[in-house]
This record gives C-alpha cells, structure tokens and sequence, in this order.
C-alpha cells in the first residue's frame, strides 16, 4: 500500500513539473532584428518577411577578382532573386571545378566560399538583387569603394551582372560586365 501511495505521489510530481513547463504556444520567443544591427559576423543588411530571418554582409571587400572564365556557361547562375545567391555561388564553383578550359586562380565565388570572418565560414557571392539591397542599405554596412561589385548572376556566356557602388549623376546604366573583368567582391551570408 505504501509503495503504491509513493508511486502514485511521484507520478503526479513528475506530472506536475512536466504541465508547468509547458509553454502555451509551443514557440520560441521572438528576436527583434534591424537593418544595420551587428549580427553573426557582419551587418544585416536585408530581413524577410517573417522578421526571423535574412541576410548579413561582410563589413569589408574581399578582393577585386574576375567573375570566372569567360566563354563559359555556369547553369544554374542564372538567377537573380533574394535568396539566391548561394546556389548561384555553388553552380560558378561547380562549373570550374568541371571545366577544362576554366582554372582560375582566384575568382569571385571563390574568394567567398573561402572566406573565414568573424567565426563565420558559410559567405557566399550575393545575387544581383541581394547586391541591390546591399546597394539600397551601404551606409549602413559601410566601406564600399565607389566601383562596381560582382553579382553570382550570370547573364550569359560572356557576361554577369554587377552594380555600381558610388555616385554618379546621370546614373550608370551599365548592369553588365565581361566575366574576365577585376571588380570588387563583398561576400554575404544568411541567418
């Protein structure tokens, strides 16, 4: 009688503790985040539309470098959405990786998929519209060179997307570079 008076009393304790922890919405609690806030090794420069999640840039230029081998087509970078940046990096680095004729020493998407900042390993080459929204949001990242930045948009064989970074009156149309050419590289990465 006693042990089943002690069995029963522990069944309820371990009960008990078990309801009391039980969080009414089954959530974690909500992170605000804020454009320019100083974030997983760099500055966040883009949050989605749940507030829970974005993009983060590097605080510093990588290098300048060419985008990769001209004459050369990478499928798959070809997108320019936010959100595709890293797949587009994977495919240029699959692409010379694959390729004969293509062996770069340095190249755009290497030089962030290498890169190591702030405890961070997992950087990537921005498509064409996160490098916009890093265009719309530099000053609060801040220290870019007035210049052109690389994209992992490819536009076709020849060509990828870039986008200047300064300021010029009548605006600079040009949206597209050859793929040989050095422009600047500033690495991203999601959270």
């Amino acid at each position: 009688m006693v042990r089943s008076f002690l069995k029963a009393s522990l069944i309820f304790v371990i009960m008990s503790f078990l309801l009391s922890c039980e969080n009414d919405d089954n959530s974690m609690p909500n992170v605000t985040y804020e454009l320019g806030q100083v974030h997983e090794g760099g500055v966040i420069f883009y949050i989605d539309e749940t507030g829970q999640h974005g993009l983060i840039s590097s605080t510093i230029d990588q290098d300048d470098a060419p985008w990769a081998c001209s004459q050369l087509d990478f499928s798959g970078a070809l997108a320019v959405e936010i959100g595709s940046g890293q797949q587009n990096t994977l495919d240029i680095l699959n692409g010379v990786n694959q390729s004969v004729d293509c062996n770069p020493v340095s190249y755009a998407a290497k030089l962030c998929d290498e890169l190591e900042l702030n405890g961070y390993t997992d950087w990537y080459l921005p498509s064409y519209n996160e490098l916009e929204e890093m265009l719309v949001n530099r000053e609060l990242i801040g220290d870019f060179k007035e210049i052109f930045y690389w994209s992992s948009s490819q536009y076709n064989y020849q060509w990828a997307r870039i986008k200047y970074f300064g300021f010029h009156p009548d605006g600079i149309p040009i949206n597209n570079s050859g793929k040989d050419s050095n422009w600047s590289v500033r690495a991203i990465r999601s959270f």
